[in-house]
């Protein structure tokens, strides 16, 4: 009999100790449940209508392209996630993985050596030598910046626009700073304003006082420089490199405000036009005094806001 309650005892302590342990097994696997990642989607829109980032500019719209690629970020992390479905809409949905809570921080396009820290994304870059594309804009300097604590990504722009349409064949457009601490391009922090949920940008290294434009610029086409929100207080100026290599300079004394979301238009540029001056030959130098000051360009208020 004494053996007998001795079993019993052991089993009893036995399934005591196995459904302890089930449980712990339990728990553990729900913790590591809630930390995993997992693959989610989420609905990206673009702010404004014609000035804003990335994709086409067709007619008054702006389309995601099928490539594009966005940085999620949350904690430390830094995930890429892909355009799988939205291709020429302004509604696109991006795919990947991540943790399934949030707060999200986004940033287009992805930018592998973007880390969060509270509200802003540091080491992100504007790029100073961007490429031309037909009515359009290169999409890697198009940066935008969005926050959710669900699956739907605002983004808003951080830069602004400068439209230029030359009249002639060009291997590269630049657009400079007269001031020497003015700064157009170079590596950034993206800071996120809470009160007006809108980005801006400050510069932290390898700063540049100028854009280049570079590629196959044809004749009596748009192009759009992506630039930060800034005022040239010094001047600036702006030169045309045709086929040839002849450099043509049409320069601005006055002050000039570059505004997020908002496209400048500094109009045509042809070689004959009185307000645009050979600066530079193959030969080599042309005098200053050919130079030209700026004149008038106009803002262009469709920026959205």
């Amino acid at each position: 009999m004494k053996m007998k309650k001795y079993i019993q005892s052991m089993m009893a302590f036995a399934a005591i100790v196995s459904f302890a342990s089930c449980s712990s097994e339990d728990n553990n696997t729900t913790i590591e449940n809630e930390s995993a990642v997992k693959v989610m989607t989420f609905t990206a829109t673009q702010e404004g209508n014609e000035a804003s980032t990335r994709a086409i500019l067709s007619g008054t719209n702006i389309h995601w392209e099928s490539k594009d690629k966005i940085s999620l970020l949350y904690s430390s992390e830094n995930k890429q996630f892909t355009l799988t479905d939205g291709a020429g809409s302004t509604s696109g949905k991006f795919s990947g993985e991540a943790l399934e809570s949030g707060p999200y921080t986004a940033v287009y396009p992805y930018q592998s050596t973007a880390s969060l820290s509270g509200n802003d994304v540091t080491n992100v870059t504007l790029p100073a030598t961007q490429t031309a594309t037909a009515n359009s804009f290169d999409k890697v300097a198009a940066l935008m910046m969005a926050k959710s604590d669900n699956t739907t990504l605002e983004f808003k722009n951080a830069v602004g626009y400068v439209k230029v349409i030359p009249k002639f064949a060009c291997s590269k457009i630049v657009l400079k700073a007269a001031g020497a601490s003015e700064y157009l391009a170079g590596k950034c922090t993206l800071l996120y304003d809470t009160n007006s949920n809108k980005p801006s940008i400050a510069f932290t290294s390898e700063q540049s006082t100028s854009i280049t434009l570079s590629g196959t610029i044809t004749a009596n086409t748009a192009y759009y420089i992506a630039v930060p929100a800034v005022t040239l207080s010094a001047g600036w100026s702006i030169s045309f490199t045709d086929t040839t290599g002849d450099v043509y300079t049409r320069t601005g004394s006055k002050e000039i405000e570059f505004k997020r979301n908002t496209i400048i238009n500094l109009g045509e540029f042809s070689r004959t036009d009185n307000n645009l001056k050979l600066t530079l030959t193959q030969n080599g130098n042309v005098s200053a005094d050919k130079q030209v000051d700026m004149g008038v360009f106009t803002i262009d208020k469709k920026n959205i806001d």
